[in-house]
C-alpha cells in the first residue's frame, strides 16, 4: 500500500489525499499536497532549503 494516496476528484471538487492510512483533507491543486505533507517531516539540521 502506498504511504501517500490521492483519491480521484470528487463530484463536489477537490481530491481526498490519505497518508499512513489518514485522510488529510481534500487538495484543490498540487501545491495543497505539498503543503499537506510538509507537516510530517521532520527536518533535523536546517529546513528544506538547508543541502549543505
Amino acid at each position: 500500500m502506498a504511504a501517500v494516496i490521492v483519491y480521484p476528484p470528487a463530484d463536489e471538487g477537490g481530491r481526498r489525499v490519505q497518508v499512513g492510512g489518514k485522510i488529510l483533507g481534500r487538495a484543490f491543486r498540487v501545491l495543497d499536497i505539498a503543503a499537506s505533507l510538509a507537516d510530517l517531516i521532520d527536518w533535523r539540521g536546517g529546513g528544506p532549503a538547508i543541502w549543505t
